[in-house]
């Protein structure tokens, strides 16, 4: 409960909107309840998208461009995250990059 407090009171417009796909009935009874505890404002940037395939789409046509709606929520969109295309070539090795690690100040201390 004070996580909410805290976030809603310092952070209230760093939220624009949240999409939450794909919960169990027992997930979805406790985020019901945990909504309960945020204000009116944060609530209604929070959208549980239904797990009916119907209403799924209709509710994700409301907030998103069909067109990127991925493929795995009923949509078009195809585009996958390629670590490879984001971050390129990695240049170190694994020894490399444990020692960086290692080194930076606020690791070591």
């Amino acid at each position: 409960k004070n996580l909410f407090i805290f976030m809603q009171d310092h952070y209230p417009n760093r939220l624009d909107c949240v999409l939450i796909t794909n919960l169990s009935t027992p997930v979805q009874i406790v985020l019901k309840m945990a909504l309960s505890l945020i204000s009116q404002e944060v609530r209604g940037k929070i959208h549980i998208i239904p797990n009916n395939p119907e209403e799924r789409d209709k509710a994700l046509s409301q907030l998103i461009d069909p067109s990127f709606i991925p493929y795995w929520l009923g949509g078009k969109d195809e585009w996958r995250f390629s670590p490879d295309v984001y971050y390129g070539q990695v240049t170190a090795s694994d020894r490399e990059g444990r020692e960086y690690i290692t080194t930076m100040p606020y690791h070591t201390e």
